[in-house]
């Protein structure tokens, strides 16, 4: 017959002397927790507040560290849990200085007041504060569009974008302002694009957010229309030409392709474009001209030349 175990946990003697084990741990850690004493505390400090006019430069101290009397729980729930000190600006502003100074003593009283006035706060650390401030500047910047457009077959942009306003506002510290020359909208994105737009875009914020734009939007307008392909023959004319022979072009005539907006396709002749080539900049040894376009209308796109060289024959 198999033996049985005995859990030592079952035992009743076992079992009382942990249990009061466990109490004089717990009673020793109470006496000795509870008992007065000093500590090194760290606390957040929130600036509020701020003159008008004025702006709050981010070298300002983030935090102050003082010695806390209080006991050791206190002391560790307040390491663990680091207390915020909340400084009112106005209240220490010199117009006169400019700035606004909390001394040691001040700063003492704060933190004792809006942590717990049974405590008391002892060497705090920086002894002064001189809350820097800086008068806000302003100055115009031009808006840069930002856009990823994509137009539907055989269609594209007429004319140019408008928006408006053309220029923002930025105010803010002059050590901010000096470093920004313009102004982004936010991504104006679209794909299949075939009829007008008339958007209103957000303007990209700073990292730097003691700069302020105004306004924070623009309105951004494009004429999109479709497109045909179209061909003319053109005749070229020659600059600076000799006057003691003659000169004969081979092609005489060139044909150029361009795409235009369908509404003004029969409205775009010959005549609204000039090719010419310079007798000056000809290729002496192979004796040809690159010919160029000189004049054309507004609002077409894509433009070729139907020949990328013309040959001289000169005549004496």
């Amino acid at each position: 017959m198999k033996s049985k175990v005995k859990n030592p946990f079952f035992n009743a003697k076992l079992r009382a002397f942990l249990f009061f084990l466990a109490l004089a741990t717990i009673f020793w850690v109470l006496t000795r927790f509870s008992k007065q004493d000093s500590g090194s505390v760290t606390a957040n400090i929130v600036y509020t507040n701020v003159p008008k006019g004025k702006l709050l430069l981010d070298s300002n101290p983030e935090n102050a560290k003082f010695i806390l009397s209080a006991n050791k729980f206190e002391i560790l729930y307040h390491r663990i849990k680091k207390p915020t000190v909340v400084i009112d600006i106005k209240k220490y502003y010199s117009e006169k200085n400019g700035a606004a100074n909390v001394t040691e003593e001040t700063l003492k009283e704060l933190i004792q007041s809006q942590i717990n006035n049974s405590y008391t706060v002892q060497r705090v650390v920086p002894r002064e504060i001189v809350i820097s401030l800086e008068s806000l500047n302003f100055k115009d910047v031009p808006v840069e569009i930002v856009s990823d457009l994509k137009f539907k077959s055989g269609f594209g942009e007429s004319g140019a974008v408008i928006i408006d306003p053309k220029t923002v506002t930025i105010t803010g510290a002059s050590l901010y302002l000096d470093t920004i020359t313009s102004v982004k909208t936010t991504v104006i994105k679209a794909s299949e694009v075939s009829q007008p737009l008339n958007l209103k875009v957000d303007l990209q914020q700073f990292d730097v957010t003691k700069v302020q734009i105004e306004p924070k939007f623009i309105t951004y307008k494009q004429h999109v229309v479709e497109f045909s392909q179209k061909r003319i023959s053109l005749d070229i004319t020659v600059l600076n030409a000799p006057s003691d022979a003659t000169l004969r072009l081979l092609p005489s005539k060139i044909g150029i392709s361009f795409n235009v907006p369908i509404e003004n396709f029969n409205a775009i002749t010959a005549d609204d474009f000039t090719v010419t080539v310079d007798y000056n900049k000809r290729n002496q040894v192979d004796n040809f001209v690159i010919p160029e376009i000189t004049k054309k209308p507004a609002g077409i796109k894509d433009i070729e030349l139907g020949t990328k060289k013309v040959d001289l024959l000169l005549f004496k």
